[in-house]
């Protein structure tokens, strides 16, 4: 069972990562680079809010959690088989048809 108190700073991390990533892409640096800096300065800035160290192991294990969970979700959505698709768009073209009309 997930506590409060984790998913605050699971939120917290994640919000300061995509800031941090936004700073190194404001500062042109992308890449590795921008990703392990985006990491340090992440863990920093949550170890500060939190009121205990949080280290960049941490940090990285959360933002791959988060990572899995968004693959995860994707895989489950639902996909309407592409032949309905065709079929519907054929049905909406017959329906507007020139030659129909005349």
């Amino acid at each position: 069972m997930v506590k409060q108190a984790d998913e605050w700073l699971r939120a917290m991390i994640l919000s300061f990562y995509a800031e941090a990533l936004a700073t190194a892409a404001a500062k042109r640096i992308d890449g590795p680079v921008a990703h392990q800096l985006a990491l340090l300065e992440t863990a920093s800035l949550v170890s500060g809010q939190a009121g205990r160290p949080v280290g960049e192991e941490e940090v990285a294990r959360v933002l791959l959690d988060a990572s899995r969970r968004r693959r995860a979700h994707r895989a489950v959505a639902p996909r309407r088989p592409r032949y309905r698709v065709a079929r519907v768009a054929l049905r909406s073209v017959a329906i507007v048809s020139p030659v129909e009309a005349v």
